[in-house]
């Protein structure tokens, strides 16, 4: 049901999720653009919103990533939360001077243009920040990324994950970070089933649960972290 609330209130109002946070944003501190980010789902919970907002998967998330410095980002319609997200952590624990922090963001076009907005607001964070498409990975062949996150579509995690291995992103001692596991259904079981069945692989589970569910109606979502033996 929260599916096709999102999907009919976005050709209802023809808008996105993106595109209603954008307007509610008055800071470009990335803590507080996580805020109203935050505010913003836990106020449209009758909908389907990806993120990182319930607090297990937030922390797992962040102790997954802590001292990596290359990124490699596939979010979905909510104005790059989980990347906001990622700076205010760096932010909040020494900050980026001396250090060579990369994010390259796949995204739908409408978040991108909308993220571009709010970082030529701030160039120094700007520098560390690129958006890519699917198509440009065969030019980012053997990419050096420490990690690599999945917050996107679940249905397209398994062909993203068979490109990222053909081009060289995915390689040893490279973390996949892989959210909404478990509230895909169909989907999340389709992809764990192929990363958890490959003997070249191994993988790790964090439980949490789906993003602003209320308490009466809450279900169980995850994130899988999947590296090479």
């Amino acid at each position: 049901m929260r599916r096709f609330n999102t999907d009919a209130l976005k050709k209802y109002k023809n808008n996105s999720n993106s595109a209603n946070i954008a307007k509610k944003i008055r800071s470009i501190k990335a803590s507080e653009i996580v805020s109203t980010i935050e505010s913003f789902m836990k106020s449209a919970w009758y909908q389907f919103i990806y993120g990182l907002a319930d607090p297990r998967k937030k922390q797992a998330f962040l102790n997954e990533v802590t001292d990596h410095q290359r990124f490699l980002l596939y979010l979905d319609d909510n104005l790059g939360h989980e990347l906001f997200v990622l700076i205010a952590h760096i932010e909040e624990h020494g900050g980026f001077q001396g250090k060579k922090y990369v994010f390259h963001v796949i995204t739908d076009m409408e978040t991108e243009l909308l993220m571009e907005e709010i970082f030529d607001k701030t160039p120094s964070l700007k520098k560390h920040v690129e958006f890519l498409s699917r198509g440009d990975l065969c030019r980012y062949d053997g990419q050096k990324y420490d990690v690599i996150y999945f917050g996107h579509n679940v249905a397209a995690y398994n062909s993203d994950f068979e490109t990222l291995r053909k081009y060289g992103q995915f390689r040893p001692k490279v973390k996949l970070i892989a959210n909404h596991v478990i509230c895909a259904h169909k989907n999340s079981m389709n992809f764990l089933m192929n990363v958890r069945r490959d003997d070249t692989l191994n993988t790790k589970f964090h439980l949490g649960n789906m993003e602003n569910t209320p308490e009466d109606m809450q279900f169980f979502d995850g994130i899988e972290v999947v590296t090479m033996k």
